[in-house]
């Protein structure tokens, strides 16, 4: 029934000549004028064409009719924008949840980066203590290699000389 009723609209419309003015003066130039428009998807133009249309002639079925699949397309359209908001949320939802998720890992990695770096540093770094027995070590040596050395020149003879 409903495809038999676009075909004819579509024929209508085809013999109307797409005309988009409202100057029809019957219920059936009104009908023939709002099946172009719904047939070109303006659906706006064909509901204001329906209602001029029962308007001036009230007991027209094809106008009734032609509402009837009007107010359908309308809460398909509203039923299709509501499944659709939703669909959107939740895509909005998880493309969050991925941003959100990708920088607490950057974070992660972030931190992970600098603990290494100061993990690194402190290995590259020397205790105080350790500092403080290194110099004494260094300093210990040196004593003893001045002891040595005074030793050498204390051990010689001095030797006047002989000429």
């Amino acid at each position: 029934m409903k495809s038999l009723l676009i075909n004819l609209l579509a024929c209508a419309a085809t013999l109307w000549g797409g005309s988009t003015s409202l100057y029809a003066q019957t219920g059936e130039d009104f009908f023939h004028q709002a099946a172009a428009f719904y047939i070109n998807g303006n659906l706006p133009e064909a509901r204001r064409a329906v209602e001029a249309g029962i308007k001036r002639d009230p007991t027209n079925p094809k106008l009734k009719t032609l509402r009837n699949m009007l107010e359908e397309e309308e809460e398909s359209q509203q039923q299709q924008q509501q499944n659709q908001q939703p669909q959107d949320q939740q895509e909005n939802q998880q493309d969050q949840q991925q941003k959100d998720q990708q920088q607490q890992d950057q974070q992660k990695q972030d931190e992970q980066q600098q603990q290494a770096k100061e993990q690194k540093a402190d290995k590259n770094q020397m205790k105080k203590e350790d500092a403080a027995r290194l110099l004494e070590a260094l300093k210990n040596q040196e004593k003893e290699v001045q002891k040595q050395r005074q030793m050498k020149v204390q051990g010689r003879a001095r030797v006047d000389k002989d000429w």
